[in-house]
């Protein structure tokens, strides 16, 4: 890994820290936030691997008490908490974003992956977050997953309409 690898994660990371605990809370356990925006874009200016390293930084930090989750929470409770599938579901958000878009180009393709790890993420999240608090999973899936198709799907809007201007206006990768 050279120089501007390194440095490249490392803003990333860093943003993410400032940006993902600033959250909407809902009345279940997983509020709203900006890290699946954040995440999407990344993949899209970094590449599926360097996001990885972001977001595998990010979750790194966290463990170790900064408060950079959602509503600034830290440590692994939280990562071993309700919301923890979440978490460890952002590094597949992170993989599958650019993982199409990368051979293609093409909108369609960037759908694909961003839909491919959605999917992860919403799984793991709901199966996770149905585990530790021991409820069904369709009152899980009620919990973790509607309240977060609207916002997710604009955010989806954000980046399949930006993210592909910016990849084209910021070659960082």
């Amino acid at each position: 890994m050279n120089t501007k690898t390194m440095t490249q994660c490392a803003l990333a990371s860093a943003l993410l820290c400032i940006l993902a605990p600033i959250a909407i809370p809902l009345v279940g356990q997983v509020p709203i936030s900006l890290t699946t925006l954040l995440i999407m874009i990344f993949s899209l200016l970094l590449g599926s691997k360097k996001t990885l390293i972001c977001v595998g930084l990010y979750i790194l930090i966290g463990c170790l008490g900064f408060p950079v989750f959602a509503n600034y929470a830290s440590g692994l409770p939280t990562v071993f908490g309700p919301t923890g599938g979440f978490i460890i579901g952002y590094l597949f958000l992170a993989y599958f974003t650019n993982l199409f878009f990368q051979s293609k180009k093409t909108i369609f393709s960037l759908f694909l992956g961003i839909l491919l790890g959605h999917f992860f993420l919403y799984a793991l999240g709901t199966i996770w977050f149905s585990f530790i608090t021991q409820v069904s999973f369709k009152t899980a899936l009620i919990s973790c997953m509607i309240p977060f198709l609207s916002t997710d799907s604009t955010k989806i809007g954000i980046v399949l309409i930006l993210g592909p201007l910016l990849a084209k206006r910021i070659p960082i990768h």
